[in-house]
C-alpha cells in the first residue's frame, strides 16, 4: 500500500505517523522500511537514532532543540512522541521532558531500546540512554505477574502504602561511611532518619553486598544557597538536593514578594524597579539585566535575614532564587565561618537562550515562546557566573539535567577541599 507523507517534503520536521511506524516497526519487511526511510528523507543505510518522548512541548519544537541544524523527523505514535535523527544532543532536552534514547543504529531496534529506556525515566533522571541501563534493561522483560509475586517487591509495595514509615524520604544504595559534622557529632535529624530507614531495610530479604547498605544521601552543610537566573533549573535542583539530604527548601522569590508588598517605591526604589514596567520586552536586554542586578543588590539584607533565621533551626535548608546575588552569598558564607556554621553557595548557569526558552515553554506551555525573556535570563546568568567566580563561589552547568545534584555536591566538595 502506498503511503504518502502528508506533512510536506523531506525538509520539514513533522512526518506522517504511518511512515514513521513503518520505518520502526519490527513487522516491516526491509523493502518497505527502506522506502519509508527514503520518503522521510533518510538514506536506508544511514545510522539512525530513535528517541521516545513524553512532553507538553510540540514535537517539532522539541526535535529542533535537540537536533539543531540536523535532519530530523518527529511524529506522535499512540501516547508517545517519536523523534528520528542521524544525531542529537541529549543535553538539550528541556526540563519537564521525559526521553528514552535508543543507541542501536537500526531504526526498529533503536525504537525498541528507546521505549524501554523511557520506562526507566524519573523526575530525577528524565533522560535515559538505553546503553546506560546495563542489566537493568532486563527488568523490562520480566512479566508484571512475576514481579508481584516476588517477596521484596511485595514488601516495598507494602511500605509504600505507609508514608509514615517512609517519612517521604528518598533512599538509595551507596557505600557505607560515617556521616559526621565538623564537631564529630552525628546530627539528631540524621540519627532519626537512620532509625526510620531500619524498617525498610529489615523488610527486604536481600542483604547488603560489598559494604553497601540502605541509607540517606548525606550532605554536610547547614545551609546551601543556590543561585541562578530564571529558567535554568534551580527549583528542580533544589528539590532533588532536598530529597536526597532531608533538607528544607526556601524559595527566596517568596521572600522578595513579601518585602515588595511591605514597601513602596518611595521608601525603597531599588526594590520596585519593575513596578511601572508591566512588559519588560519593550526594554533592551541589557537594561532589564541592569534592573535585575539593582534589585538583587537591594535584597542582600533580606537574604542574610533568611540565613540568620534558618540557622536557629536544626535542619539543613536549601535557599534558592533568582535574586540571590553572589556578593550576598559570599557574605553569608563568610559570616557562617565566623560563627562555626557550614554555609555553602553555588550558582547554576545556562547561557543558551534557546534552551532557556524551551525550559519556559515546558514549564509555562500557555505563555507562548518567551524569546526576549530567555535572552535576558541568559545574559543575567553570565553575569551571575562571572560574579560568582570573582567571589570564589562554584558555578555548575545546568546540563545535563540527570546528574545536576551530584555535580553540585562535587563542586561544593572541591570548593571546601584544601588545595
Amino acid at each position: 500500500m502506498a503511503v504518502v507523507e502528508k506533512y510536506g517534503p523531506a525538509g520539514t520536521t513533522m512526518a506522517d505517523p504511518a511512515l514513521v511506524e513503518l520505518a520502526i516497526s519490527s513487522d516491516s519487511d526491509e523493502g518497505a522500511r527502506a522506502r519509508a526511510l527514503r520518503l522521510l528523507g533518510f538514506a536506508a543505510d544511514l545510522p539512525l537514532r530513535v528517541v521516545a518522548v513524553r512532553s507538553r512541548l510540540p514535537l517539532d519544537q522539541l526535535g529542533g532543540l535537540v537536533c539543531p541544524g540536523r535532519l530530523m523527523k518527529a511524529a506522535p505514535l499512540a501516547d508517545v512522541g517519536v523523534i528520528h535523527a542521524t544525531s542529537l544532543d541529549p543535553d538539550r532536552f528541556p526540563a519537564g521532558v521525559r526521553a528514552g534514547v535508543g543507541t542501536a543504529e537500526s531504526p526498529e531496534r533503536s525504537w525498541r531500546e528507546a521505549r524501554t529506556a523511557l520506562r526507566f525515566t524519573t523526575l530525577r533522571r528524565p533522560v535515559v540512554h538505553y546503553d546506560g541501563l546495563g542489566a537493568l534493561a532486563l527488568l523490562a522483560q520480566v512479566p508484571q505477574d512475576v514481579t508481584r509475586d516476588n517477596a521484596d517487591v511485595a514488601a516495598i509495595a507494602r511500605l509504600a502504602r505507609d508514608p509514615e514509615d517512609l517519612g517521604r524520604r528518598d533512599v538509595g544504595y551507596r557505600t557505607h561511611r560515617a556521616h559526621r559534622t565538623g564537631t564529630g557529632q552525628a546530627r539528631p535529624h540524621r540519627l532519626a532518619a537512620a532509625r526510620r530507614l531500619r524498617k525498610p531495610a529489615a523488610a527486604l530479604t536481600c542483604r547488603p553486598v560489598s559494604g553497601y547498605r540502605l541509607s540517606m544521601i548525606d550532605s554536610s552543610w547547614n545551609i546551601l544557597l543556590l543561585g541562578g537566573a530564571s529558567g535554568v533549573g534551580k527549583s528542580r535542583a533544589a528539590a532533588e538536593l532536598a530529597r536526597s539530604s532531608g533538607a528544607f527548601v526556601v524559595e527566596f522569590d517568596d521572600v522578595v514578594s513579601a518585602v515588595q508588598r511591605l514597601t513602596t517605591a518611595e521608601q525603597h526604589p531599588a526594590l520596585h524597579c519593575f513596578d511601572r514596567i508591566p512588559d519588560t520586552s519593550v526594554l533592551d536586554v541589557d537594561r532589564v539585566v541592569e534592573l535585575q542586578i539593582t534589585t538583587a543588590d537591594a535584597l542582600q539584607p533580606a537574604l542574610l535575614g533568611v540565613v540568620d533565621n534558618r540557622l536557629t533551626i536544626d535542619m539543613p535548608a536549601v535557599v534558592e532564587g533568582d535574586y540571590l546575588s553572589p556578593a550576598a552569598a559570599a557574605r553569608a558564607v563568610q559570616e557562617g565561618t565566623v560563627i562555626g556554621r557550614d554555609i555553602r553557595a553555588v550558582f547554576l548557569h545556562e547561557g543558551d537562550p534557546e534552551q532557556i526558552a524551551a525550559n519556559y515553554a515546558a514549564r509555562e506551555p500557555n505563555s507562548g515562546l518567551q524569546t526576549h525573556r530567555a535572552r535576558v535570563s541568559a545574559r543575567y546568568s553570565y553575569w551571575l557566573a562571572d560574579q560568582a567566580a570573582l567571589h570564589g563561589l562554584p558555578v555548575v552547568s545546568s546540563r545535563p539535567w540527570h546528574d545536576v545534584a551530584v555535580r553540585i555536591e562535587r563542586a561544593l566538595d572541591r570548593a571546601t577541599s584544601p588545595a
